[in-house]
């Protein structure tokens, strides 16, 4: 390899680094805060009771980071536990924590077990988790986010006439079916459901083959063709009649009839 095209390649290598420190050096994140946003974890837990969702934040430890939980309306946002809660017992802390925000704006209650934070009653939807620097930081960047979807559940999953039901065979009585469902679509699809699962039920009724009266068959054969049937006969009489007529007529004495 020539000296110039080591040189050139040197060069570049060293521009890249200094542009990648730059880059760094313009975010206001830091090394422990990115540290401990990729350590977090976040996830949901489905109530059956209330048909809606626990959605817990896992290790808010140094207060240096929040997480904000958006679908574009509703909005709910985790932060560490604050340390004037530490000195109440945690039923003591709940009933004093309609949780506030960093702007001191009332928001959801937040429930610490540990060194998780938890929001209830959650409605289904589709969310982003951003996690960001808090603002007693005075950054403002995002660190990371992340999708975190809370499937709507079928209320008619619930409906008695889902007992029993198979829902390989009929999707609408699905917990989870993802499809749009009301009233009327659901009543006409469970009742063709059933139509289609009695005619299956239904065993085969056996043929039954009727007797053949040979008499009866002849006598209806014989009232239906009977006008073509005399024609016939007649025609064979008449043709008969004239052969024979024929056949005297040119017979000779003294042959043989």
């Amino acid at each position: 390899m020539s000296y110039k095209r080591i040189i050139l390649i040197l060069t570049f290598f060293a521009a890249s680094t200094i542009n990648m420190e730059s880059i760094k050096a313009d975010s206001c994140v830091t090394d422990a805060m990115q540290t401990e946003a990729d350590q977090l974890q976040i996830y949901s837990t489905f109530n059956e009771s209330t048909k809606t969702y626990d959605v817990t934040v896992e290790g808010l430890t140094s207060g240096d980071i929040f997480v904000y939980l958006t679908d574009g309306n509703s909005e709910y946002q985790f932060i560490k536990k604050p340390e004037w809660l530490e000195n109440f017992s945690n039923e003591e802390a709940q009933n004093r924590l309609d949780m506030v925000d960093e702007n001191d704006n009332v928001i959801h209650t937040i429930y610490y077990e540990d060194n998780k934070a938890i929001i209830r009653d959650i409605d289904a939807e589709r969310y982003t988790a951003i996690v960001r620097p808090s603002t007693n930081t005075g950054c403002s960047d995002t660190i990371k986010s992340e999708k975190l979807s809370l499937q709507s559940y079928n209320i008619y999953a619930d409906d008695p006439r889902c007992a029993n039901i198979d829902i390989q065979e009929f999707p609408m009585c699905d917990p989870w079916y993802e499809g749009n469902i009301d009233e009327n679509t659901f009543t006409e699809s469970y009742n063709k459901y059933l139509d289609e699962l009695n005619q299956v039920d239904q065993p085969e009724k056996p043929e039954i083959q009727e007797k053949v009266d040979i008499g009866e068959e002849i006598l209806n054969f014989l009232s239906k063709y009977y006008i073509h049937i005399i024609v016939g006969i007649v025609a064979i009489v008449i043709i008969g009649t004239i052969i024979q007529a024929l056949i005297r007529r040119r017979k000779k004495p003294g042959d043989l009839l």
